[in-house]
């Protein structure tokens, strides 16, 4: 059985005290985390169209979301996100949504099918 000493101890104990919300206890940490995978994973130009990020707490692990495309007015792409747990920084998920635009044709058919629910759920007048 291996020996400690009493440093080795006290070191232990810092760790803990240290680490207590686990590795990724903090949102700050939890973003300079992200900027490290997104520019790892998808490359610095990337990272800097997706700035700034946002880290959302969810009790044992964060979700972290880029910026760019989050109102999906872009086709083809959007914020990038990742979750990780904070215990451990093991990452969850992570990714980018596809944005697909949709044809005039396509978005007329569709604004065309709204009016013709609207007038047929409408309240009828004069007892029509």
């Amino acid at each position: 059985m291996p020996e400690y000493s009493d440093d080795d101890a006290k070191w232990h104990v810092d760790l803990i005290s240290w680490l207590k919300d686990g590795i990724i206890g903090t949102a700050d940490v939890a973003l300079k985390f992200a900027e490290i995978v997104l520019e790892y994973t998808q490359g610095k130009a990337e990272l800097e169209k997706q700035r700034p990020l946002t880290a959302f707490d969810q009790g044992d692990t964060w979700r972290i979301q880029g910026s760019w495309n989050a109102n999906g007015n872009e086709a083809f792409g959007g914020p990038w996100r990742m979750i990780c747990r904070k215990r451990d920084a093991q990452i969850l998920d992570i990714g980018m949504p596809a944005v697909a635009g949709l044809s005039s044709e396509a978005t007329h058919r569709i604004e065309e099918a709204k009016r013709l629910t609207r007038e047929r759920d409408a309240p009828k007048r004069d007892g029509k």
